[in-house]
């Protein structure tokens, strides 16, 4: 338990079951006549070591335990297991029971993200809508501050005289409960400025034509390939981010970390077609900008570490009569495959399978899914989840 906690870093304090005073809690098991046994996080108690049997009459807090679902007040969570009580299941139990927590508090997307970074930022723009009870737009026009500012009022005053927690769930999603200030002093700012909140990314160019309702078609090609070297610029800075803030132990361990700086190299193919047969396709791939590089040489990922932007190199790709994205993924493979270099660590990622879109970068938050994508990757590969919503 110890190494997990300096694995998980300051992750750990959310992921596992500390108590008030930042003390891990200790974990009672207890055997029954039949095969199986019931395991279950403990109030912290001085009597308590750190791994206890539950029917142990040497420890009076242990009396407490009425079995899994009579529990009382500051026991659990707990659960059972098909198995004897041994060294093995006890360590399997509490890490499926962690690996749990971290897939709630990754699919919320509540890992710790830097104030001012691209993650920040959409949280920020998100926020903006949902105060104001909006939804994201295809065309992400511009918010009047000081209508969002009218909308945080009414939050902060709701949330007068109940406990403070450290998330605020509006409308259905998990928002820090610093984030409802910083956007409150992010539009007073705006407001002395005569500036509206913008989406912080490139914003369509083009209005909907007749006829017309794909959303790719809000973007001319320049802008559009705009948005994607924005979009994958961003979300390489942001996935180091999270690595170094939240799991600075995996380090290297972690895929895209261990290409050092990275390079992306692609082409974004813009057809002519008419409708789903006209979506824009990108076929890329992010390796080394070091192509000779040793992975022994590459120093430790700190927490608040800064990362260097990467190197993007897009060709526009102008083909009329191109087909869409929905061609199945051989036949655009042969110019995957012609962009990654040979004998190299590169990564080729395909486009995201059962999208509506070729290019996930048109939603609310496209930097951030991409991020947390990757990361998805990494701890389904490490073991530390089996699926997770991406």
């Amino acid at each position: 338990m110890t190494a997990w906690i300096e694995g998980f870093s300051d992750l750990a304090y959310e992921i596992m079951p500390f108590d008030g005073f930042g003390n891990l809690r200790p974990l009672g098991v207890y055997a029954s006549g039949s095969p199986g046994t019931e395991i279950i996080w403990a109030p912290r108690r001085d009597d308590l070591p750190d791994v206890f049997f539950l029917a142990d009459e040497s420890l009076p807090s242990a009396r407490e335990y009425r079995g899994i679902f009579h529990a009382p007040p500051g026991w659990g969570p707990g659960g059972r297991r098909q198995e004897m009580a041994t060294g093995d299941s006890i360590w399997r139990w509490s890490r499926d029971d962690i690996r749990g927590s971290l897939k709630s508090s990754f699919e919320g997307r509540r890992l710790k993200s830097r104030k001012g970074g691209a993650v920040y930022r959409e949280r920020m723009w998100n926020l903006a809508h949902a105060v104001i009870g909006r939804s994201v737009g295809v065309l992400h026009k511009p918010l009047d501050p000081e209508s969002v500012k009218d909308g945080l009022v009414h939050i902060l005053r709701a949330l007068e005289g109940m406990p403070q927690k450290p998330f605020v769930l509006i409308d259905r999603t998990y928002y820090r409960a610093s984030d409802i200030n910083d956007l409150h002093e992010i539009c007073e700012r705006l407001n002395l400025n005569g500036e509206r909140l913008k989406r912080p990314a490139p914003a369509p160019d083009q209005e909907f034509g007749p006829g017309s309702g794909f959303v790719w078609e809000v973007y001319s090609p320049n802008r559009l390939l705009e948005l994607v070297e924005f979009v994958w610029r961003e979300a390489l800075v942001a996935y180091g981010e999270l690595v170094a803030d939240n799991l600075p132990k995996f380090g290297r361990t972690m895929g895209i970390m261990a290409l050092g700086r990275q390079r992306v190299r692609g082409e974004l193919v813009i057809s002519e077609k008419p409708g789903w047969e006209g979506g824009p396709i990108f076929n890329f791939v992010i390796d080394s900008a070091s192509p000779d590089l040793d992975l022994d040489e590459l120093p430790p990922v700190y927490p608040g570490e800064p990362f260097v932007a990467p190197d993007i190199s897009i060709e526009l790709v102008c083909e009329p009569e191109a087909d869409g994205f929905y061609l199945e993924m051989s036949r655009s493979g042969g110019k995957r495959a012609s962009l990654m270099p040979k004998g190299s660590m590169a990564a080729t990622y395909a486009r995201p399978g059962g999208s509506s879109t070729a290019l996930d970068v048109f939603d609310a938050s496209p930097v951030t899914d991409l991020a947390y994508s990757w990361l998805a990757a990494d701890l389904v590969r490490l073991g530390w989840a089996q699926a997770l919503w991406r």
